[in-house]
Parts: C-alpha cells; structure tokens; sequence
C-alpha cells in the first residue's frame, strides 16, 4: 500500500511498532474510519445492485484489513456499524488473504 501524506506514513509505522502517541493514534483511526466509509458504501452499492460482489472485490484490496492494528480498531470500533454491514465486513473482507504482517 503506498501511502502519499507523510504524516499519515509515520502514523501507521508507530502504530504498527507500538511507538505512537495520541496524535498519531488519531491520524490512523481516522483513516481506518474513512476506509470504513469506502467499504459500507460498496455494501450499500452490493445490497442496492449498483454493483456486484465480484466487481466490489476487483475494485480494492484488503490488505490494509489484516494488519493487527487495524484488527483492533474493527474490534472496538464494530458496534458502531449496522450488523448487516458487520456481517458482510468480517465474511466478505476480513476473510480474504492477504501478504500483510
């Protein structure tokens, strides 16, 4: 994943070495939660037929969902999401493999 913003950059290495302070910490949730947004909008698009399941998987990868990190944010962070939306998250994307640590 090649992330432009510097910021953010050395926000996700602290996170992901344990190093980070609350300022970081508040970069990465925020990009955890706009990525979120992007993954809620194609189930959306899934549930309303804009768009089918194999065309929202070609469209972007999962990486960014298998970093422990990120795992942790989806565990406190779910319960603020539609369970319908939690369902297809954890079956459709969490599921998929990835090369990430």
């Amino acid at each position: 994943m090649f992330i432009e913003t510097p910021a953010l950059r050395e926000a996700l290495s602290a996170v992901r070495t344990d190093s980070d302070n609350d300022d970081q910490r508040r970069i990465v949730n925020a990009f955890y939660r706009t990525n979120l947004y992007i993954r809620q909008n194609r189930h959306l698009q899934i549930e309303l037929g804009i768009i089918d399941q194999e065309t929202s998987s070609a469209i972007g990868g999962v990486g960014l969902y298998q970093f422990r990190d990120f795992r942790e944010f989806w565990s406190a962070a779910k319960a603020n999401y539609e369970p319908g939306f939690q369902e297809y998250f954890e079956r459709v994307v969490l599921s998929q493999p990835s090369t990430a640590e």
